[in-house]
């Protein structure tokens, strides 16, 4: 899967109102670069390639996914959490923007039918 790392980037300047790209220890840009570690994390990316992208080396990009562990897991971090599913989801929004062309007509229909039955808007 081909991931466009600045559109990462963007839709994290988007929701979080933070550039991964700035050098600050910062708290808000730090949990920022968390959350875009983790992100590329999950689409398979390894931990050199991720720091490239940042200018950070691997050593840092496992300490971020350690802390993203860390937050993810405490309870207090509800805001986090938030900011992570906001980043994650448009992120695999932007990734699956195309879905639908690669659907047969028979899932197309069935997935109309669904979404009619569920009296979900077209």
């Amino acid at each position: 899967m081909k991931v466009d790392t600045n559109k990462l980037k963007q839709i994290i300047q988007e929701e979080l109102c933070v550039n991964v790209d700035i050098q600050t220890r910062q708290e808000e840009y730090v949990k920022a670069k968390i959350i875009y570690c983790k992100v590329l994390r999950n689409c398979g990316w390894t931990l050199t390639r991720i720091g490239a992208t940042i200018s950070r080396d691997h050593a840092t990009i496992t300490h971020y996914l350690k802390r993203f562990d860390y937050n993810f897991s405490e309870l207090q971090s509800e805001d986090f959490i938030i900011k992570y599913k906001k980043v994650n989801n448009s992120f695999n929004r932007y990734l699956n923007k195309n879905y639908l062309s690669v659907m047969t007509r028979s899932e197309l229909e069935q997935t109309i039918e669904k979404l009619l039955k569920d009296e979900k808007y077209i």
